[in-house]
Order: structure tokens, then sequence, then C-alpha cells
């Protein structure tokens, strides 16, 4: 998925931290709703962020990761609603790729296909996130089972590969989600 702008979107800068560098990632960015569009429908935003328990799937996850600095929104700006937060992982090596540690999703029923729909999106941010560090392009992600990683596979285009020796204790159910090609 090609986005307009997303290399320019995200900041990243460093900063000295007690125990190391921390890499911090900011991102505001308005994008179109169809490329035959020029009006904004959509925010892409790290900004702070408390989603509701009651409204979302996973926001005390998320919530925890966006105090951290490491979650992303996408906003539907005709009704000024968070749609789906994920949150992110960027390891101290930079042989690994981000790593998705957290999707939220609304659980509305009347929301959840564009909930679902606007995961790709914020993912498509995780992948250049990973080529503006100069890590792998590829997203990964750990499921918690096998029942979790077929959903992800299927859902969002995932699928398995061995675990990185740096992530064994991780868990068995690593998935990765190569950069698409839309050329």
């Amino acid at each position: 998925m090609k986005i307009a702008g997303i290399r320019l979107a995200i900041r990243v800068r460093t900063r000295r931290r007690a125990n190391g560098v921390e890499t911090v990632v900011t991102i505001d960015h308005r994008i179109p709703g169809s490329p035959m569009s020029a009006a904004a429908r959509w925010r892409i935003s790290t900004a702070p962020a408390r989603l509701p328990a009651s409204e979302f799937d996973n926001a005390g996850a998320i919530n925890r990761r966006f105090s951290e600095g490491r979650a992303i929104r996408c906003v539907d700006l005709q009704t000024d609603t968070t749609t789906a937060a994920v949150a992110f992982h960027v390891d101290a090596s930079v042989a690994l790729p981000i790593l998705l540690t957290d999707v939220a999703t609304r659980t509305d029923p009347d929301w959840l296909e564009t909930s679902q729909g606007c995961v790709p999106i914020l993912k498509t941010y995780l992948h250049e996130l990973g080529s503006k560090l100069g890590r792998p392009t590829d997203v990964a992600y750990f499921a918690a089972t096998e029942v979790v990683a077929d959903a992800y596979a299927r859902r969002y285009g995932f699928r398995r590969a061995p675990v990185p020796s740096a992530w064994k204790a991780s868990g068995p159910y690593y998935l990765v989600q190569p950069l698409a090609d839309d050329d």
C-alpha cells in the first residue's frame, strides 16, 4: 500500500536515557479517503490518546503503549472517531524488524469493518518506520496462540516464519508481513 507523503510524515529522533538511547517516533499525517480525492479523510497520529475499554478490544494494552510513545491511531476526520490503533516495539538490534505488539479495533458492529480496514494502513507506517530506521521492512508479530496466528494470517497478510534467535523466548507463533510491492 502506497501512501503519499508517508516518509516525510514519520519523524524520528533519539534521546539519551539512563539505560541507553531511545528512539522517539512522531507521526501526524492526514491522508485522503481515496486517490481521487484531495480532501483529508484520515489522520494517522502518535499523539497521546485513551481508547475507551467499552469501545475497543485490547484498549488497555494500547493505552499503555500510547503513554510510552509506542502506539499509532487512525482517526476518521469526518466523525472525529478513532477507528483503530496499533502498538509497536523498536528493538535495540537494527537487524530485527519493527514488532507489532498489539492491535485495537472497535467492538461496535457498525465500525468493525472500517476498524479492521484501518489496521493495514497503520501497518504501512510500521513498514516505513523500519525502512527509515535502516531495518528490515517486514513487520513482525508474536501471536498468543495458533488460532490468533491463523486469524492474523488471513486478516492482515502475515505468514509464519522462523523465530529470530534474539526473540526465541517470546514464543513459537512468530509471524512476519513483508512490505507489499504495489508497483
